[in-house]
């Protein structure tokens, strides 16, 4: 969840981060599409988000960004891609 990512930030820093000079490769997973397929997954959830709740104005800030992606059908998605 969103209140969740400080955390994951946080064990980035402590875990990934200070060692990645020391790794043998690093492999670039990000794929072009990969931002428009899960548009069509995040925005839904995005929207639950309610005013009232502290991650709203993020869960907006999110939503703003997914508007520069046109959705992917997931569908479309070839089916030895990383990302199923």
């Amino acid at each position: 969840t969103i209140s969740m990512w400080p955390n994951v930030q946080k064990g980035e820093q402590e875990h990934i981060f200070p060692f990645q000079n020391n790794a043998d490769a690093i492999l670039n997973t990000a794929l072009d599409y990969e931002l428009a397929v899960l548009k069509v997954y995040a925005e839904p959830l995005l929207r639950c988000v309610t005013p009232l709740q502290t991650e709203y104005s993020e869960a907006c800030r999110l939503l703003s960004f997914l508007n520069n992606f046109s959705p992917i059908a997931p569908t479309a998605v070839p089916p030895r891609s990383i990302i199923r």
